[in-house]
């Protein structure tokens, strides 16, 4: 999953070995000065980080800056779900489920539901089992079934499209045949 700038400023942090001041963070890891000052902040407030007492002396100035330094081996939670990340772990659980299922159960919107079953569709991921009459309610949904369980993590963009990209042009050579 993809790390927040407050999380990468963190795991910097808790990476350095020495004493290190909020440039010392931006220079490693291009972020900006109040996203390490933030992240800086919830690790003092968990107690994971404090002031050093040694501050460091400014290359061309008098001026000290505070410098600070990790306490014990501190914990990063871990990073949201992404919506996408949602909906594919809840096709995982239903195994068999409309859009309006997986939209129901998640609270992503349909639109991106839609967006992520027909790309596992065109992946053969997820089959097209047919239509479903729900009750009380006029007309009907497609009902799909997962087919491939590749295991917890949803797979990257460009897992999907290598594998449209292998069905197509499986397709292709079975039509030329």
């Amino acid at each position: 999953m993809k790390r927040s700038a407050k999380q990468k400023a963190a795991r910097a942090m808790i990476g350095m070995k020495r004493p290190f001041t909020v440039a010392d963070v931006v220079a490693e890891c291009g972020v900006t000065s109040s996203t390490v000052r933030d992240a800086l902040s919830d690790l003092r407030s968990r107690g994971e980080a404090k002031l050093s007492d040694a501050p460091r002396m400014l290359r061309e100035t008098t001026m000290r800056t505070q410098t600070w330094e990790i306490v014990g081996t501190p914990t990063l939670p871990a990073p949201a779900p992404t919506k996408r990340q949602l909906v594919w772990t809840a096709v995982r659980v239903h195994r068999t489920f409309t859009t309006r299922d997986l939209a129901a159960s998640t609270d992503v919107p349909l639109e991106t539901v839609k967006s992520l079953v027909r790309e596992l569709i065109n992946a053969r991921i997820v089959v097209v089992t047919g239509r479903k009459q729900p009750h009380g309610q006029p007309g009907s949904f497609k009902c799909f079934r997962l087919g491939r369980d590749l295991g917890p993590d949803l797979p990257t963009a460009r897992v999907l499209r290598a594998m449209a990209k292998e069905r197509a042009e499986r397709l292709a050579a079975e039509v030329a045949s």
